[in-house]
């Protein structure tokens, strides 16, 4: 049989995979998944296809309905645009049947072991004709016309034979180091189909050849198994998570893809190099590789080169990547593991660029997959984002696989499916907010219905509102904008709003013709604790979040720029005065740029205020706080100390609906502490003051106690802060007791509070007395009414005979004092003498 390696292109994508010559077949066939891959457009058989096998029975046992037409295809040095009928078909994803002969008419040298195609005058060579074809074979040399005339002298960098050569010892190898004590994971093998002893049977023999892999006497042994590919075919993998459990960290840093994509404000000619088996060019060190050893069906290996799976793989590439491109990292180069970007602003320095880079490639014995590597773009897809001079996009293909997402069914299915989804949240606005019915599904605290969804395989509760956020989300991946590369040297505008539920913000710079363009979105829900918050420190959130977000542009750039906001209160953040912790701490921080606070309505801020009010959210219930001051008393939002402590009086206003004032006014009257101690006081408005504190009369004093420590807003806070907050405006003789007493009394707090200090130890078993008071058990009764100046009543019970002893007391003793009673002579004749 004949196998040739083919490259198809479609309309997005290209492929390179291996085609079956079968001059049997009337028709070309290509897989459904490759040519789902390719994005070619689908026309429909004028009549269907069924294709038989020797026996006469239907192959795959279906019918064909649907072809592709004229996809541009590759096979050596022939060059041409084949039709294929898409069918599902085994081992190979294309075969080249009768058209493609009469199309090519090509002329087959079976001892040269050469295609000829004499219409185009080339000749080509077999990659294989056998029994069985191994697929992992390599292709050969490169053919230089595949690139670009200006780097066709680099044709080596892209050799596959010389790619698959063990590689040289460098200075940098991968050291496994294991964490002192951990216990070695014992051998294990996976059962394995045919199919997979076969596959698994391939990648022994050829990584035997190429030194990759040897035999070996370690005491580890990782399982080896297979997952299937896109296309249906099996990847090996070694499952090396006990390895990794007990290995230490390579601390080496990976790069931010944020950081990498946000630096390409200059592009306008793009080049993307992706590196052939890029861990396979690093090697172990030599008293570690029996660390990597696996076990399988065919014996015990080891390697000797870094294999996939590893813990530390991907840090140790990276510090061999950046050592050999160090000089152009960031200077028109970009590096994430395999993938390497080049960019430039003109043609000239782009192809002396391109050619330094190959250049350290080809020196240290590095290739690149030419089938992979796109030259002289203008647009080019790079780590899940689509790169162009205008700006940041989504990735098309990324986008396609999300609208073709079927309803999460489970919580792992949702979990993926926001977790695809959040990689693109800097493009969709109000991404939080959508989301939020979402994510409410991926909560694991509470009972009852939250409770259920804690299994990763249990089933969702799916309301109308989730199936609503999960198309609306579908439909903004569809609509997400080209964001514009954010340019330090010009000014920034940031638009931030915040409602009840969430906030919202995004980074704005003006384009050429002076209009602004968004650089990215930002948006979050509140915590259950911020959604308490005042309005004013929401929106002060808002602006923190956002700076933090976007520091790396904003702070240092030494450019003003401007924040937008809907609340007049943020105009005093620059230069606030004394206010809580948590605000000084922002205040610090917002003293690190060099920004300007502008004010404007909610309904002119249409960017950032769609983000925080989303329209799923208008039925979300806030939460209400309860107290008897008005937002002015409490000293809220801009107000300082020093402006309260200029009031000569603190006017209590109504609570609503109970008529506060009216029953403070009317409760004076027959106070006794007001009758005796009038002069202490003052008198305004019908209230008394001391010290320009409110004086609660004692009829009151329970239900001001109640409000501070019982009410939702307060939350049974402690002894010190219900103190702190009642005596910053109110005062009444003895106050700070009965604020201590009404706390400790209080039966909410007994009930669900965890005591402080040490835990209470575990209860232990009294061992039985032998002879009368051999032990005795002491306890305290109290405090009781006075009776003869007694207080107290002091149990002692002997535990052999129960005999107990009362003995009153005045006070509770210290221990020294107890002792003394324990000896007085008076119980001697009880216990004494035991």
């Amino acid at each position: 049989m004949i196998v040739v390696p083919i490259c198809l292109s479609g309309l997005e994508n290209r492929a390179t995979c291996k085609a079956f010559v079968d001059c049997g077949c009337s028709r070309n066939i290509i897989t459904p998944e490759l040519a789902g891959a390719l994005k070619c457009q689908q026309m429909a058989l004028d009549s269907p296809i069924a294709f038989s096998q020797l026996d006469g029975s239907v192959a795959t046992g279906e019918v064909s309905t649907k072809e592709i037409r004229e996809v541009p295809c590759k096979i050596g040095k022939w060059e041409g645009r084949i039709s294929f009928v898409i069918a599902p078909i085994a081992t190979y994803h294309v075969i080249l049947g009768i058209p493609w002969l009469e199309q090519a008419n090509p002329e087959v040298d079976w001892r040269g072991k050469s295609l000829a195609f004499k219409e185009q005058q080339t000749q080509w060579e077999i990659s294989k004709i056998a029994e069985e074809e191994d697929e992992g074979d390599e292709e050969g040399e490169i053919d230089p016309q595949l690139l670009p005339p200006e780097y066709r002298d680099f044709v080596d960098v892209f050799n596959q034979k010389e790619a698959s050569k063990l590689p040289p010892k460098r200075n940098i190898e991968v050291e496994i180091e294991i964490t002192p004590g951990a216990n070695l994971p014992k051998p294990k093998v996976y059962p394995m189909s045919v199919q997979e002893k076969e596959e698994l049977r391939k990648y022994i023999d050829k990584n035997l050849a190429r030194g990759f892999i040897k035999p070996s006497n370690s005491p580890l042994g990782a399982p080896v198994l297979f997952r299937r590919k896109k296309d249906n075919s099996l990847r090996l993998c070694i499952d090396y998570r006990n390895l990794n459990a007990i290995t230490k960290d390579n601390k080496y840093p990976m790069p931010l893809v944020k950081d990498l994509i946000t630096v390409l404000k200059k592009g306008s000619i793009f080049t993307k190099l992706d590196l052939i088996e890029a861990y396979h060019k690093l090697r172990i060190k030599l008293e570690d590789t029996w660390k990597t050893a696996f076990s399988c069906a065919f014996g015990h290996f080891e390697y000797k080169i870094l294999p996939f799976g590893l813990k530390n793989g991907g840090g140790c590439f990276m510090q061999l990547i950046n050592e050999i491109l160090h000089p152009l990292l960031y200077r028109g180069v970009f590096i994430f593991l395999d993938d390497i970007l080049i960019v430039t602003e003109d043609k000239e320095k782009h192809v002396k660029l391109v050619r330094e880079v190959l250049q350290r490639l080809r020196e240290a014995k590095l290739y690149a997959k030419l089938s992979k590597c796109e030259f002289n773009k203008t647009q080019i897809d790079f780590l899940g984002y689509r790169i162009s001079p205008e700006g940041l996009a989504m990735d098309p293909a990324k986008v396609s696989d999300v609208k073709e997402w079927g309803v999460p069914q489970t919580r792992r299915q949702l979990q993926s499916f926001l977790g695809f989804a959040n990689f693109y949240r800097s493009f969709i606005k109000g991404f939080a907010q959508i989301t939020a019915p979402l994510t409410e599904l991926l909560k694991t605290k509470g009972k009852g219905e939250t409770a259920k969804v804690k299994a990763p395989g249990a089933k969702l509760s799916w309301t109308p509102e989730c199936q609503k956020a999960f198309e609306t989300l579908k439909e903004c991946f569809t609509e997400g904008p080209i964001l514009k590369h954010p340019d330090i040297r010009s000014p920034f505008i940031i638009h931030c709003d915040a409602s009840d539920c969430a906030y919202g913000a995004v980074l704005l710079q003006k384009d050429q013709n002076g209009n602004l363009k968004p650089c990215g979105y930002l948006s979050r829900k509140f915590s259950e604790t911020e959604k308490c918050w005042p309005i004013w420190e929401k929106e002060a959130l808002a602006i923190l979040k956002a700076l933090e977000c976007w520091r790396h542009f904003l702070e240092g750039s030494g450019i003003p720029f401007e924040i937008w906001s809907d609340h007049k209160n943020l105009q005093y953040l620059k230069s606030p005065r004394k206010l809580s912790p948590k605000q000084i701490r922002w205040a610090q921080y917002f003293s690190r740029f060099d920004f300007q606070l502008k004010f404007f309505q909610g309904k002119q801020n249409v960017l950032a205020d769609a983000l925080s009010r989303m329209p799923q959210h208008e039925g979300i219930p806030t939460a209400k706080e309860g107290t008897i001051f008005s937002d002015k008393q409490w000293g809220l939002a801009v107000r300082t100390r020093a402006q309260t402590q200029k009031e000569n009086t603190v006017m209590v206003e109504l609570d609503g609906k109970d008529n506060w004032g009216n029953e403070l006014k009317q409760s004076y009257e027959g106070d006794q502490w007001i009758a005796s101690n009038a002069e202490q006081g003052e008198q305004k408005g019908g209230f008394w003051f001391v010290n320009k504190k409110l004086y609660i009369p004692a009829t009151l004093r329970i239900k001001i106690l109640h409000r501070f420590h019982n009410n939702q807003s307060a939350g049974h806070t402690g002894i010190t802060k219900t103190t702190k907050a009642i005596a910053k405006h109110c005062w009444w003789p003895g106050m700070r007791k009965d604020i201590k007493n009404y706390v400790v009394q209080c039966d909410d707090c007994a009930r669900n509070k965890s005591r402080g200090g040490k835990p209470m130890g575990l209860l232990q078993t009294v061992a039985e007395p032998t002879r009368p008071w051999e032990c005795v058990a002491m306890d305290f009764v109290g405090e009781l009414p006075v009776s003869k100046g007694h207080r107290y009543i002091w149990t002692v019970l002997d535990l052999f005979s129960k005999q107990a002893h009362f003995i009153a007391l005045t006070k509770l003793p210290s221990a020294e004092k107890l002792a003394e009673l324990y000896i007085n002579p008076h119980l001697q004749t009880a216990w004494m003498s035991q």
